[in-house]
């Protein structure tokens, strides 16, 4: 029964984030201010008195703990529209990494290992941003000698994809969009089917 309180408060949080996914980074921020930060509030407090319900050695205890202990990490996306609500695709992120760190474990110097780790940024960063590496780096690497330190933030994926538009991979980004529609859609579907009278 906790479970399913506990995941009421994360349904309704993302509920509000399905309504302002069009919406600009302040007017998504404004809404959490008014719509989120009180549900997050009263999640904290109910979080608060199942910990002193529980036994010492509880594991439901220890999960709390967990994530009353990390309260200001979580509730800092209420402070700014433009902070994701959850880690999810940084996880997805360093997933790559982990899963090559045995593949990659010599570089030959520090060095190496260096420049290969910029390097994988870099191609996740376009890959996360639906931008065609071998497009980007080539143009990147043409340019960096003659571009001051000042201009480099211009260059990071994210940024570079807006001056050239022709090379972000289309399919992969209407993939991508196609997930979250049918995510938000099977949130809409629990919400009606919650809404209906029984």
């Amino acid at each position: 029964m906790r479970t399913h309180t506990a995941l009421g408060y994360f349904q309704r949080l993302y509920d509000i984030e399905d309504r302002a996914r069009d919406s600009s980074v302040s007017q998504r921020g404004a809404l959490r201010q008014r719509e989120a930060k009180p549900i997050v509030t009263e999640f904290h407090q109910w979080l608060l008195e199942q910990y002193e319900r529980e036994l010492p050695k509880s594991k439901l205890r220890a999960a709390i703990a967990y994530m009353t202990n990390r309260w200001q990490s979580f509730a800092c996306y209420l402070d700014h529209g433009a902070i994701p609500i959850d880690n999810n695709r940084t996880e997805a992120a360093l997933k790559y990494a982990v899963l090559g760190r045995k593949a990659w474990l010599f570089f030959g110097n520090s060095q190496g290992g260096e420049t290969a780790a910029t390097f994988f940024t870099l191609t996740k960063s376009c890959n996360r941003h639906h931008v065609d590496p071998f497009a980007y780096l080539r143009d990147v690497y043409t340019r960096l000698p003659t571009t001051p330190a000042s201009d480099l933030p211009s260059l990071l994926p994210d940024r570079w994809i807006d001056e050239h538009p022709q090379h972000r991979l289309q399919e992969r980004a209407d993939e991508a969009r196609q997930r979250a529609d049918r995510k938000r859609a099977r949130r809409a579907q629990r919400r009606a089917h919650a809404a209906t009278p029984r």
